[in-house]
C-alpha cells in the first residue's frame, strides 16, 4: 500500500473517508438538481473526494496534494461559505438567518476537517515551499470555479425559466474577481508574491463575491 503521510494510521483514516464521500458526491450527482449553476458544486465535491482517493491509492499522484485539498474544499469551505453568508446577511442586511446555522453534520464536518488537516501538517513529508505551491494551485482552482460558475449563471435563464436573470454589471465584477484569484494562485504557485499577501486577497475578493 502506497505511504502518504508518515503516519500510517492517519493514511488508512482519509482512505476510508475519501472512499466514503466519494460514493456519495458520485450517488449525488444522480440526484434532481434545479440549476446547473448550483450542480458544479456537486461536480466540484466529486472531482476532488475521488481525486484524494485515487492519490491515496497511486504512486504518481501527490497525495498529500489532493488529500488537504480535499479536506480544505469539501470538510471546511462549505461551513465557511455559511458562516459568512450568515454574518454578510447579519451586518448588510439585518437579517438573522439563524436557520444557516443549524446543520450539525455541517459543522461536524468542519470540526472534522481541521482536525486532519492540522495531522496532514503534523505527519507531512513535504517541505514548506512544496506546501504553499499546493496552496497555490488550490487559489487558481477557485479562480477557474469563480469563472465558470459566474458564465454559468449568466446563460443559465436562456435555457432554464426559472433562473433570475443575472445583471450584466455582476457578470463583469464577479469575473474580474475570479480572474483576479487565478492570478494571484498563479503568482503564489510560481512565488512571485508572499502566501500570507495572496490569501488575505483571496480571503478579500472571495468576501466581495459573496456580498454582491
Amino acid at each position: 500500500m502506497k505511504k502518504t503521510f508518515s503516519n500510517r494510521i492517519l493514511d488508512w483514516i482519509l482512505i476510508g473517508i475519501t472512499l466514503l464521500f466519494s460514493v456519495l458526491s458520485i450517488w449525488n450527482l444522480s440526484s434532481e438538481f434545479d440549476f446547473f449553476s448550483s450542480y458544479l458544486l456537486r461536480i466540484v465535491f466529486a472531482l476532488t473526494s475521488i481525486m484524494a482517493l485515487l492519490s491515496l491509492l497511486i504512486s504518481k499522484l501527490n497525495g498529500q496534494r489532493f488529500s488537504r485539498i480535499f479536506i480544505l474544499v469539501t470538510l471546511i469551505l462549505p461551513a465557511v461559505l455559511i458562516v459568512n453568508l450568515f454574518i454578510t446577511d447579519l451586518v448588510f442586511y439585518g437579517a438573522t438567518r439563524t436557520d444557516l446555522l443549524q446543520n450539525p453534520l455541517l459543522f461536524l464536518k468542519l470540526v472534522g476537517g481541521i482536525i486532519l488537516f492540522y495531522l496532514t501538517l503534523k505527519y507531512s513529508t513535504q517541505q514548506k515551499a512544496e506546501r504553499i505551491k499546493d496552496y497555490g494551485i488550490l487559489i487558481v482552482g477557485i479562480g477557474i470555479f469563480t469563472i465558470c460558475y459566474v458564465l454559468t449563471r449568466t446563460l443559465e435563464p436562456n435555457f432554464n425559466s426559472d433562473a433570475n436573470n443575472y445583471p450584466i454589471w455582476k457578470t463583469v465584477v464577479k469575473s474580474l474577481i475570479g480572474i483576479a484569484t487565478l492570478i494571484i494562485g498563479t503568482r503564489i504557485k510560481k512565488e512571485k508574491i508572499k502566501f500570507k499577501k495572496g490569501l488575505i486577497w483571496t480571503i478579500i475578493l472571495m468576501f466581495i463575491f459573496g456580498l454582491i
